[in-house]
């Protein structure tokens, strides 16, 4: 076992590159969370972009989909290249937070955790949402009064998996299947 980074700020959620070259991570520090790469090769660190929970890109070493927070608090699905440095808020709502998000495998959407509010319990919950990568088409796929969240495509995009604390008494969390076929 190698400890691969610096013990004195917390480091969380990697993501191994398409090419296995490249650890994306998120690290936390009083400055506020940020996304940085380490090359296993050669142990270079470098920093990458305000925000956290990086989703790569595959085809597209150079960019990457991410959380940032915005003034009023709320979480935004974030493109960014940071080799280029450009920048493009693909999802925001003022009423809203979105995050935890996973491009689906043909690269044209992303499935992710929304909160909203119920129209069963009227209470604030998670749910599984899907926007295009373009920021079109947002789609709420799951209305269910408990929380469902951790979505991941399958690999072949027809499905989507979660885990939801729907179905039992004791509110445990389960995993489950949902199918996909949006155009």
């Amino acid at each position: 076992m190698n400890q691969l980074t610096n013990g004195s700020v917390s480091d969380v959620s990697p993501v191994l590159s398409p090419d296995q070259k490249l650890v994306f991570f998120t690290r936390l520090s009083s400055s506020g969370p940020s996304i940085w790469s380490l090359n296993r090769e050669n142990g270079t660190l470098t920093s990458c972009a305000r925000g956290y929970s990086p989703c790569l890109i595959k085809g597209n070493p150079d960019a990457f989909y991410c959380v940032r927070n915005s003034t009023s608090g709320r979480s935004e699905i974030w493109y960014v290249d940071y080799v280029k440095g450009q920048e493009s808020l693909i999802l925001s709502d003022e009423n809203r937070s979105f995050t935890n998000p996973k491009l689906s495998p043909d690269g044209k959407w992303i499935v992710c955790v929304g909160n909203s509010v119920s129209n069963i319990s009227n209470k604030d919950n998670l749910d599984i949402f899907v926007v295009r990568t373009d920021g079109t088409r947002l789609t709420q796929l799951t209305f269910h009064p408990q929380a469902d969240t951790s979505p991941v495509w399958a690999a072949d995009g027809r499905s989507i998996y979660f885990v939801s604390s729907r179905a039992n008494e004791n509110n445990s969390y389960n995993v489950w299947r949902m199918n996909f076929n949006l155009e």
